[in-house]
């Protein structure tokens, strides 16, 4: 009997910190954010939509596209609030400079049943287009907080 060999490659990933909470890999034609933190305090609520534009290649100058679309759980029921109405989210509908549609949600109440510091606070969440409900853009912060007026 006769025994084939394995064929094996070897491939070195270069690891390195080039920002606070963002890791970058080399790649063929350059460095591209792998990992960011899951959440990015900001001072105001433009400096948190100013980031989150920033970090998925939205020009600041873009105008939205503006929609309110009903908070859904985890099982798609609508969330109800204290005052017993369905809570609404504002969903901002962009195109980056790679022409590629992306929705950036304000969740400016936070959510009840998160732990602070990952989503009990007021933010923003930036969304691909194929999947509004958990979707995460990659090279992006899961919630981009901001303080409550």
């Amino acid at each position: 009997m006769r025994m084939k060999r394995a064929s094996c490659s070897i491939i070195f990933i270069v690891i390195i910190r080039r920002r606070p909470g963002s890791i970058f890999r080399r790649i063929h034609s350059g460095w591209r954010v792998v990992h960011q933190s899951k959440t990015r305090k900001s001072t105001s609520r433009r400096d948190a939509l100013r980031q989150a534009k920033r970090d998925t290649g939205i020009p600041n100058n873009q105008q939205p596209k503006i929609d309110r679309v009903d908070l859904l759980d985890g099982n798609g029921k609508k969330i109800i609030g204290s005052n017993g109405q369905v809570i609404k989210v504002r969903q901002y509908h962009y195109t980056n400079k790679d022409g590629k549609p992306i929705v950036i949600q304000e969740h400016s109440l936070g959510h009840e049943k998160a732990t602070p510091g990952h989503g009990a606070e007021p933010h923003f969440n930036v969304r691909p287009i194929t999947n509004l409900g958990t979707g995460d853009e990659p090279g992006t912060h899961g919630h981009y907080n901001f303080p409550k007026r």
